[in-house]
């Protein structure tokens, strides 16, 4: 009813203002400045307007309903029925003001006439308070009742569960009606102080009889009497706040009814809730006056020292902002006209300046990718210098016990064992300098090309099968699953995504370390593309590689690897499929990797 009355107050207050706009474009068009000045007069005045009936008048009633309220037994439910009309008129409110000042705003902005500010000046710090104190207010207002049903929901599971199991408890030596003074005496004993609650006995001619000599409501007894099977023994009464457990018992053709009634909750929690309340809203009410204070300072300090800097060099405008709204911000919006041209020049100067940033970024990527070579094969290089050196300074000695009769085959033995060391260890830091060099020439990414290039599912699927059958660890199981149309197509290079692939399934099998593993390859639809997943259940990525794992050539298998795989698949997709490939990785639960690439429609 109350959001129903807003929303006829509105629509008056609109058809009344926009009976005087209805005409704006005339007086502009005829120069009309007293009807332009009148209709910006209304335009800004109107939102504050139908904001103030809707919210004050509902909000009159509500509190007066409330007064009346708090008189009956029933306080507590309307208190509730009262706070959450409230919170839906007050959200209302504050969408309309919004939704108001959206329409009106076009009619300012096409009514500007050069002149500043106009009309009754409404403050930036009140329009903070009236569009954030009902939010506020709303928001406690709700939690508190979503909070405050729910507890009683978990409370009354609870008490239900302790109820039936006592009420059972107590029952257990009765399998039919002995008397109904021995039944009401096992009920007697049933205790429990941390709860309102009392026993009630039904007989077979439907006479209720409780222990506090208080009468089952006739809510209590539709439930009790209600043959549902999901309620399991409870019932319940007007609200959630008075809960019951029952048990029957044969007797006869009739069932003798026993049960406990208890309350969950007492009118004094709801006090408790309108109390906090009422101390949130007063610090939330001094808190926003100090925060909409220092705004609307700050933001005038801001819009004196603009104006200031507008007039130390006379700047005549082109095109000015249109002055919506008559506060603070309209202020700044002033300030802000003296300075755009100077301002137009700045964006001008950077936008002459854009491509030689683009290309600074591009020598930057560039350069950290050499970076990263050069990294990873400055260690073997430096292995290699001095194994280098080492030989030379066995050859030496080698050269001088040439016609020596104190060196002995022993030590000719030793110093060719000494150099064959060497020899050996030199081996496989080449090749794993090569190693490196063969996936940069493999994996480069030539991002100035276009490839017309395409290739169907079936057929990457096939050439990855044949790749992946002599290059996969025995102890790892593949399973693939295909569930996109095997004719789509794909426009790129199929090698460059097969090697994308490949390294990314090695990586997968590879986290298993020596343990046996699977490992899901997944290939679906995802909109416009073909997503790839590629999971598997070993050991994780750690937490610090994963912020470079596609920024640096950063690797976790040690010499094994050289950390250029990753890095490069992420040029790869990008740049050659216009795609985009992340991962998801928790601890020791497995890794999965993700690559969606458009296919061609």
């Amino acid at each position: 009813m109350s959001v129903t009355i807003g929303s006829v107050l509105v629509n008056l207050i609109l058809m009344k203002v926009l009976k005087v706009l209805y005409n704006w474009k005339d007086a502009v068009n005829n120069s009309d400045y007293e009807k332009i000045k009148l209709i910006r007069e209304k335009c800004l005045s109107a939102p504050y307007r139908i904001y103030s009936i809707q919210i004050l008048i509902p909000a009159t009633v509500l509190f007066i309903m409330l007064f009346v309220f708090t008189l009956t037994n029933k306080s507590t439910i309307y208190f509730r029925i009262m706070f959450l009309v409230f919170s839906l008129v007050s959200l209302f409110s504050v969408f309309t003001y919004i939704l108001s000042n959206r329409i009106f705003k076009q009619v300012l902005v096409e009514t500007f006439d050069n002149h500043g500010l106009q009309g009754i000046r409404f403050g930036l710090k009140s329009k903070i308070f009236i569009q954030i104190v009902p939010i506020f207010v709303s928001t406690v207002l709700l939690t508190s009742m979503v909070g405050y049903s729910r507890l009683i929901e978990e409370k009354g599971n609870i008490y239900s569960q302790l109820f039936m199991s006592k009420l059972d408890y107590s029952l257990q030596d009765i399998n039919s009606v002995i008397s109904y003074d021995s039944i009401k005496k096992k009920l007697s004993e049933i205790d429990y102080s941390e709860s309102n609650f009392s026993t009630f006995l039904i007989t077979t001619d439907n006479k209720v009889i409780t222990s506090d000599q208080e009468d089952l409501s006739k809510i209590n007894l539709y439930y009790i009497n209600k043959p549902t099977p999901n309620l399991q023994g409870r019932f319940y009464d007007v609200t959630c706040e008075t809960q019951g457990v029952f048990r029957k018992i044969p007797a006869g053709n009739n069932n003798v009814i026993v049960g406990i009634k208890f309350k969950v909750a007492s009118p004094k929690t709801v006090n408790y809730f309108i109390g906090c309340f009422m101390a949130l809203l007063l610090l939330c009410i001094i808190v926003l006056y100090y925060f909409a204070k220092s705004i609307t300072s700050d933001i005038s300090v801001v819009a004196a020292n603009l104006s200031k800097i507008a007039e130390g060099d006379k700047v005549n405008l082109d095109k000015k902002i249109p002055i919506a709204s008559n506060d603070e911000i309209g202020e700044l919006i002033v300030a802000f006209n003296k300075i755009q041209e100077l301002t137009k020049a700045n964006i001008k100067s950077i936008n002459e300046q854009q491509a030689m940033i683009l290309e600074k970024e591009r020598l930057a990527s560039l350069g950290q990718m050499i970076g990263g070579i050069a990294h990873n094969l400055n260690s073997p290089i430096m292995t290699i210098a001095c194994l280098i050196d080492t030989l030379n300074n066995l050859a030496n000695e080698y050269k001088n016990s040439i016609g020596d009769r104190d060196v002995t085959n022993e030590d000719h033995i030793e110093i060719a064992n000494e150099i064959l060391d060497c020899i050996n260890k030199i081996s496989p830091q080449c090749s794993y300098m090569s190693k490196i060099i063969s996936n940069v020439k493999l994996q480069a990414v030539k991002l100035n090309e276009s490839s017309t290039e395409s290739f169907t599912i079936d057929e990457l699927i096939k050439t990855l099968n044949i790749k992946l059958n002599h290059n996969m660890p025995e102890n790892s199981l593949i399973i693939p699953q295909i569930q996109v149309e095997k004719h789509l197509k794909i426009q790129g290079d199929i090698n460059s995504l097969i090697q994308v692939l490949d390294n990314l399934l090695q990586n997968a099998c590879e986290s298993y370390q020596d343990d046996y593993g699977s490992v899901d390859f997944i290939v679906q639809k995802d909109n416009n593309n073909i997503k790839f997943i590629i999971k598997d259940n070993g050991k994780g990525i750690p937490v610090e590689v994963k912020s470079k794992i596609f920024k640096e050539m950063i690797t976790t298998k040690g010499k094994n690897g050289t950390g250029i795989g990753l890095y490069m698949s992420y040029s790869t997709i990008k740049g050659r499929f216009g795609g985009d490939i992340w991962f998801e990785s928790d601890g020791d639960k497995g890794t999965a990797f993700y690559i969606t690439v458009p296919y061609v429609s």
